[in-house]
């Protein structure tokens, strides 16, 4: 298909009267220059077959965004430059995919695709430890380019399509080493919202990307996933790990919450484990159907329709913990053995034969993912209650070890008590060598309909006000909602809903200030920082 022709020049009169009813639709002029600039194929302005970029709204958000009013697809840090600077000069709002984290499409925009084209792996140093890659660069390709060499990327529970820069760097995913190592970017190439290229780190200063360094501030967290960023990251450097001489996993059956959450932290803390995980019984039963081509889901049905929170069927342990360990062969086999020895003084049984046994879809699971460092991917999604398709949402809390435990028999009893659910299947890691507890809780609900959704909203509305009260500050001080997948809507009909107090030194101020200073005319995802449903 031959290119089409060379847009004319546009005054800014005529641009305005070329702007479209409303700030998130983009006029026709931008439209033909765009088209000109990467082709037919690359471009699409046909709201109706854009739904797919509705990517990161769960649970029942996804019912509160629009479709988005036209995507482009660069495959250079150079087309990303100029594709910028038309969204300036008509100021169309940008929305990013492959490098977005949380992109709700709220009000709609152009989406930015980094994802599909630009894909290349440019650079692998065993030696020090890293790749550099584009945005679309997945964790399968990269795995399959390393393992080769002795070496694996960290990936989590995404598919092996996903791309590493979201999965690693702007999701801030759990990963599986993230209890040694809770940092997996070293810097950065982006593309300000202005068209200029900016690199951080020792690439910033003309090396290559060994080090983020302390010669120039640390920069790099600006492109975060936060909501709305500041540019375009059209390359990063990613940590790769040793696969070591030998691997192995601890598996422990726990009866209770604090005593499992004690263990996974001194093992932790001791830099003795990649990771170390706390599974409850329903979210240990879960993945084992899903991996096992779908044995066990009647039993799954019939536990969540007649168990209590608390409850697990005889011979089975409400939770289990597990420690994944890798390197050189007496450091695995004197690991593995104080791992057993910490669990036995807290009174957690090892149960590796028993949970081959008992769980073998999520042994698979854990075996590929957690001792051979290969990404299975994520489970096929199957419907979870009452055997038809139904509605699931999050409540993510991060917080330290103490205010950890707490939290958790709070949430647990307010979710049965207060609104009735029964079925909370949970997760619990630490990070950063022992000093952040994430804890993870998904409740479910029996249909997936208006109604259902409704009432998700309302429940997460009232879970916002709850951790918002004095009382709450008061019993957990530290703990934070990740707001990356519990996402806040005001309330309507309370005035006060979303509000939060103001600090003396929140440094939001200065980010704020930063933001306006790359991005002057406030097309980075503005919509996201509105935080609302469309008008």
């Amino acid at each position: 298909m031959s290119a089409p022709k060379s847009p004319t020049t546009t005054t800014g009169k005529q641009a305005t009267k070329n702007q479209t009813k409303t700030k998130y639709e983009i006029p026709q002029v931008a439209q033909k220059e765009l088209t000109y600039l990467l082709g037919e194929k690359n471009v699409c302005f046909t709201r109706e077959l854009l739904s797919v970029y509705r990517d990161m709204a769960w649970g029942p958000w996804v019912r509160q965004t629009v479709n988005p009013h036209g995507m482009v697809q660069p495959k250079t840090n150079k087309e990303v430059q100029e594709i910028l600077k038309i969204a300036n000069k008509y100021k169309i709002p940008i929305l990013l995919s492959g490098t977005s984290g949380p992109g709700f499409t709220w009000k709609g925009g152009l989406v930015i695709d980094t994802y599909s084209r630009m894909r290349k792996i440019h650079k692998i140093d065993t030696e020090s430890g890293y790749v550099v890659v584009e945005p679309g660069v997945s964790n399968g390709q990269i795995l399959k380019a390393i393992r080769p060499l002795g070496y694996w990327i960290s990936f989590g529970s995404y598919p092996p399509d996903i791309s590493s820069l979201v999965s690693l760097y702007l999701m801030q995913a759990d990963t599986n080493i993230i209890g040694k190592e809770h940092d997996f970017c070293i810097g950065i190439e982006a593309v300000l919202p202005t068209g200029e290229i900016i690199r951080t780190g020792t690439a910033g200063l003309g090396y290559d990307w060994w080090a983020e360094t302390r010669s120039i501030p640390v920069l790099k967290g600006l492109w975060s996933g936060a909501m709305g960023t500041m540019g375009v990251i059209t390359k990063a450097a990613l940590r790769i790990h040793p696969l070591g001489e030998a691997q192995d996993i601890v598996i422990v059956g726990f009866n209770n919450f604090d005593e499992a959450m004690l263990w996974t932290h001194k093992v932790t803390k001791e830099l003795m484990a990649n990771t170390c995980m706390i599974w409850s019984y329903r979210w240990t039963q879960w993945q084992n159907y899903a991996h096992d081509n779908g044995v066990g889901f009647m039993k799954y049905i019939n536990d969540t329709l007649t168990l209590k929170p608390d409850q697990v069927p005889l011979g089975y342990y409400p939770m289990y913990a597990f420690a994944s360990i890798s390197g050189f062969r007496e450091q695995v086999e004197g690991n593995v053995k104080a791992c057993q020895r910490l669990a036995k003084e807290l009174g957690g049984e090892i149960v590796n034969e028993k949970f081959k046994k008992q769980w073998p879809g999520t042994w698979h699971k854990w075996d590929e993912m957690f001792v051979d460092h290969i990404n299975p991917g994520m489970a096929k999604r199957t419907s979870h209650v009452y055997g038809i398709e139904s509605s699931e949402q999050s409540f993510i809390a991060i917080t330290n070890i103490r205010d950890g435990k707490k939290f958790h028999h709070a949430v647990m009893k307010r979710f049965y008590e207060k609104y009735g659910i029964r079925h909370v299947r949970y997760y619990a890691r630490q990070r950063d060598h022992g000093r952040v507890s994430f804890q993870r809780y998904v409740y479910m609900h029996d249909k997936f309909d208006k109604e259902t959704l409704d009432r998700e909203i309302a429940l997460e509305r009232d879970m916002d006000k709850w951790i918002s009260t004095p009382e709450f500050k008061k019993e957990f001080p530290n703990i934070t909602k990740m707001v990356a997948h519990t996402v806040e809507i005001p309330d309507e009909n309370d005035p006060d809903s979303g509000k939060k107090p103001k600090l003396s030194y929140d440094p939001s101020w200065l980010i704020e200030k930063i933001r306006k200073a790359v991005d002057p005319n406030n097309i980075m995802d503005p919509a996201s920082r509105e935080m609302g449903p469309p008008e």
